[in-house]
């Protein structure tokens, strides 16, 4: 009776993670697609495949890495998952039903911020178009520089000239 009711309760959770994502009538909604869409769902920010591989591993260490970026590919192709470049640190994953937004990465720590509601987005790809004919998508790609907190500590680290 107890199985019954996981198998019921695991059912309504496949059905509401497939509304959420477009993919409920999808015969692909497999185990393996709704993991990872419940790990980057609860990700407080972007991750790396790698990450999100342990992360699957953790809970289901039957979900082989190569598994899961093949899945990640395949949701990527069906819209649900966007990746970003972020230099050395690979490709960093998030959900797709978020804004569009900029990707700010701090060279010295590594922090990544999402930064929203950037006017000048669209007029660098206007730019970038109007000179260079070139249709610029900056939202795939990191800007690299220096995070607040790491620029408030190397302003702490500088002695004071006299």
């Amino acid at each position: 009776m107890a199985s019954v009711g996981k198998r019921s309760q695991a059912g309504s959770q496949k059905a509401a993670l497939g509304a959420r994502y477009g993919i409920a009538d999808n015969p692909r909604n497999t185990l393996q697609r709704r993991v990872i869409l419940q790990v980057l769902e609860g990700a407080p920010g972007h991750l790396s495949a790698e990450a999100i591989s342990r992360a699957v591993a953790r809970a289901f260490p039957e979900i082989s890495r190569a598994t899961v970026y093949r899945t990640l590919d395949r949701l990527e192709q069906a819209g649900v998952v966007s990746h970003t470049h972020a230099g050395t640190a690979g490709a960093l994953y998030h959900l797709s039903d978020k804004p569009r937004h900029l990707h700010l990465m701090c060279n010295r720590c590594g922090k990544v911020t999402e930064a929203t509601d950037v006017t000048s987005t669209e007029s660098l790809g206007a730019e970038l178009m109007a000179r260079f004919g070139f249709a610029a998508d900056p939202t795939h790609y990191v800007i690299g520089g220096t995070c607040a907190a790491c620029l408030a500590l190397a302003s702490e680290d500088t002695p004071a000239s006299d």
